[in-house]
């Protein structure tokens, strides 16, 4: 037979389509299909990854709660494991990946975090910046040990469409420690000093912060003036901010606010909470803007879990001291918590007055 007559000339199938068209609809075809599944793909690798990131969010948020804030450390017992997981610590969904933990005994800055990908096993130390990273179980053997107390931590997952694996530590569960202000009002002018012992790094002050205190050293007078002695500057209240080297928060009580209803929320509480009109107006100033186009907000309001990592020391010791921290939590849709009760604030003689807040991950 010659193939170059068939090739060559128009011939007609009986289905009517020439033998060049059938061709052309084949490779259309495979073509179609090869993308097909390479979209398919590429679908189910995004599905996983957002398991991933799911689980890592549960495993972090569960070993943040573990958190003894009288030795700031974590302990997460197999008691508290079988708890929180019922059917077993989740690992990666792909068979030939595990979910991988560092943890430190000698440093509240969580382990480094490996700057590249891995597939299989957990990364090696020379990868992660000196880190040591291991199967999630190893790791979790590690938080239920009293000794050597565990002091920070940073688990991570391996991305199939990132090159970067997707991490959470001890330190990204909690945000930064924004505008807490100290009013200082004597019943007479007086040289203050006001220390402040932070477990964290203060990234800005005004007055500026003095390490040697630690803190500042100020003249207050009765209507809340203060005067750096130094710069000869005067301000409404001592300012600062600061990155907490851990934090941990009970968020199981409180308040869950629509952003739309923040401002009136806020009159009302810090009514409540002993702000006066001056302090509510300046809280709410800062506030207002970063939550309330939130759909809602858990609002908690901190105790010694802000007070015991930023301790306040005032000379001469005041009379009365209020201490107002806010944990904001944005979220998607309403909850039912305990609702949080306070105790009206009394002020007599030499008063203090502290605010400031967060705003922590939303997963």
């Amino acid at each position: 037979m010659d193939f170059r007559k068939i090739f060559n000339s128009p011939v007609q199938l009986e289905s009517g389509f020439t033998l060049v068209e059938l061709l052309t609809v084949i490779t259309i075809i495979a073509v179609l299909g090869i993308a097909g599944a390479l979209v398919y793909n590429s679908t189910q690798q995004k599905v996983r990854d957002a398991k991933r990131a799911s689980e890592i969010k549960t495993i972090a948020s569960a070993v943040a709660t573990s958190k003894n804030f009288t030795t700031n450390s974590y302990l997460y017992a197999a008691t508290d494991e079988n708890k929180d997981f019922q059917s077993g610590v989740p690992d990666d969904p792909n068979a030939s990946r595990h979910y991988c933990m560092s943890v430190s005994t000698t440093n509240f800055d969580p382990p480094s975090v490996c700057g590249s990908n891995w597939s299989t096993g957990c990364p090696t130390t020379s990868q992660c910046g000196g880190a040591t990273y291991v199967d999630l179980p190893t790791a979790l053997n590690s938080l239920a040990k009293t000794s050597p107390a565990v002091l920070s931590w940073t688990i991570c997952a391996s991305l199939e469409n990132s090159s970067t694996p997707y991490c959470l530590s001890n330190y990204t569960l909690g945000g930064d420690d924004l505008k807490p202000v100290i009013y200082l009002y004597p019943p007479q002018e007086e040289n203050i000093t006001v220390k402040l012992n932070y477990l964290g790094a203060i990234v800005t002050s005004t007055p500026l912060y003095d390490t040697a205190i630690p803190g500042w050293s100020v003249k207050a007078t009765p209507d809340g003036k203060i005067t750096d002695p130094v710069t000869g500057k005067s301000y409404q209240y001592i300012y600062w901010e600061g990155k907490p080297l851990s934090t941990s928060y009970d968020l199981t009580t409180g308040f869950v606010v629509p952003g739309n209803e923040s401002a009136q929320f806020l009159t009302d509480e810090l009514r409540k909470i002993g702000l006066n009109d001056d302090e509510s107006q300046e809280f709410m100033s800062f506030w207002l803007p970063r939550i309330q186009g939130n759909k809602y907000n858990l609002i908690h309001f901190a105790s010694t879990e802000y007070t015991s990592r930023a301790q306040l020391n005032v000379e001469p010791q005041p009379e009365s001291l209020l201490r107002v921290f806010m944990v904001i939590k944005p979220l998607e849709q309403t909850s039912t918590i305990t609702p949080q009760t306070f105790t009206k604030f009394q002020r007599k003689g030499f008063t203090v007055v502290e605010w400031g807040g967060t705003i922590v991950s939303p997963f």
